[in-house]
């Protein structure tokens, strides 16, 4: 009686009815465990990460934020008093200029032509450079 269920189509088609459900339940049950691991899981993470939490106060990560702003804002104050230029007119005109090194220029390479790489007198005597600067001492 089962070898004739098994050819006819309608039983056919019932086992298969009957397979699909157990592969879905067996699908939904790996699901759930699957889920019960992962809250687990983010159980664990939570409290580990409450308990770091408890090292961290956010007032001293802002307060060393801040500190950190100062002092990139008086490094920037050096930067510019360092960068400032004395007795340079502000109204330099750069055609003006790369007129000039041109011209420098092709006096150099007529130099050079004519055999005159004379080293002029203002460059002649040699100047010692200065010392570098020691770092401050704490007080």
């Amino acid at each position: 009686c089962l070898i004739g269920c098994l050819v006819s189509s309608p039983c056919v088609t019932q086992l298969e009815g009957m397979a699909w459900n157990m592969e879905q339940a067996s699908f939904a049950h790996e699901n759930i465990k699957t889920a019960i691991n992962t809250s687990q899981a983010m159980k664990g993470g939570t409290a580990a990460l409450k308990a770091e939490m408890k090292n961290v106060s956010i007032d001293d990560i802002e307060d060393n934020l801040d500190d950190m702003a100062d002092l990139l804002d008086m490094t920037n104050e050096i930067q510019e008093a360092m960068a400032r230029s004395y007795g340079v007119s502000d109204d330099i005109d750069e055609a003006d200029l790369d007129d000039e090194l041109a011209a420098i220029d092709e006096q150099l390479a007529l130099d050079d032509e004519l055999g005159e790489s004379e080293t002029p007198a203002y460059l002649q005597d040699e100047v010692a450079a200065p010392e570098a600067p020691q770092p401050a001492r704490p007080i």
